[in-house]
């Protein structure tokens, strides 16, 4: 018996990397495109609010994604990137587990720049412990007895491209074929 692929959300700000991570889903159609909040360091820098908007509307409409989701705006912008970062992150899994999905791709490109590797990584992993704290927390009282991040339908944030460069990403959607209108990308990347 073959499981149908499990849904999966996407944290999408019409970006090259975000793209690609949608079309390397098993199943386009049960891909979520949540849009990062206005005012979030999650929304790349090459283009603006509502173009962003447009490019996911867009990926979703040539790909034939489940659903996109755009929250509101963050009602504060918090002066410290890495806390509105993990804000942001926990957003998305709230996000997720309200769509239905267990696992969150975060396609953050850090290029050669390791210490950045370093932090959005990690910030990863802090949000995968607290979802796994919150789910060990479920899983005791429902009396599962299961390890936290290890029952099935565990919520999971990961980071397949923080150590790649922009470049490899453009080497990636040339190799898919992305349809690259559908998208922005980093000047000098060459697709």
């Amino acid at each position: 018996m073959t499981r149908a692929p499990e849904p999966i959300l996407i944290i999408n700000d019409g970006s090259l990397a975000a793209l690609v991570a949608s079309l390397l889903a098993p199943d386009l159609s049960r891909v979520t495109a949540w849009v990062p909040p206005a005012g979030s360091s999650l929304r790349g820098v090459g283009a603006d609010d509502a173009a962003q908007v447009a490019l996911v509307s867009q990926q979703s409409d040539l790909l034939g994604y489940e659903r996109v989701m755009t929250p509101p705006a963050l009602a504060r912008p918090v002066a410290e990137r890495w806390i509105e970062q993990a804000q942001s992150l926990m957003l998305a899994v709230a996000a997720a587990r309200q769509a239905g999905c267990t696992r969150v791709v975060w396609p953050v490109v850090c290029g050669e720049r390791i210490q950045d590797m370093l932090e959005c990584s990690e910030r990863a992993s802090l949000v995968n412990r607290l979802c796994w704290l919150g789910e060990g927390e479920r899983a005791a009282g429902e009396g599962s007895g299961a390890a936290p991040g290890t029952a099935p339908g565990a919520m999971r944030l990961e980071t397949p491209f923080v150590d790649l460069t922009p470049g490899q990403v453009g080497e990636m959607a040339r190799d898919l074929d992305v349809p690259l209108q559908a998208c922005w990308w980093d000047v000098g990347v060459t697709v």
